[in-house]
């Protein structure tokens, strides 16, 4: 299976080199009392789910790609080539500029996408 991701329209013209592994987690929170504690559980579920997307190296062009993404500052269509889908909003992307000297190429490094899942899209699987 070849490996493919996209966001929105958009398929990642470099796959990333490590993300979150999109899966439900607990949430809960805690609460120390003067005699107790207190726990409450909003039990097991993805959406809320923040998943860090990291590049080591980047193109110009796909960070600006994925940057205008960000400025649409709308909610996404996350797409794993496994066929996996989620909507999701643009939490935050950054990357390091960096131009070599030996091409004529520029290239963004340690570049950083934070998803948040909004809700599992089952029209692509």
């Amino acid at each position: 299976m070849t490996m493919t991701m996209s966001l929105g329209s958009y398929e990642f013209e470099w796959f990333p080199d490590r993300w979150t592994i999109p899966k439900a987690e607990k949430f809960s929170a805690r609460v120390k009392t003067y005699s107790s504690a207190a726990f409450i559980s909003f039990g097991v579920t993805i959406v809320g789910k923040e998943i860090l997307i990291e590049w080591d190296w980047m193109p110009e062009d796909q960070f600006s790609e994925i940057d205008a993404i960000v400025q649409e500052n709308i909610e996404k269509v996350w797409v794993l080539g496994n066929g996996d889908a989620y909507n999701v909003n643009v939490v935050s992307f950054d990357g390091e500029y960096f131009e070599t000297t030996a091409y004529n190429f520029a290239y963004r490094r340690n570049c950083k996408l934070l998803l948040m899942i909004m809700s599992v899209n089952n029209a692509y699987s």
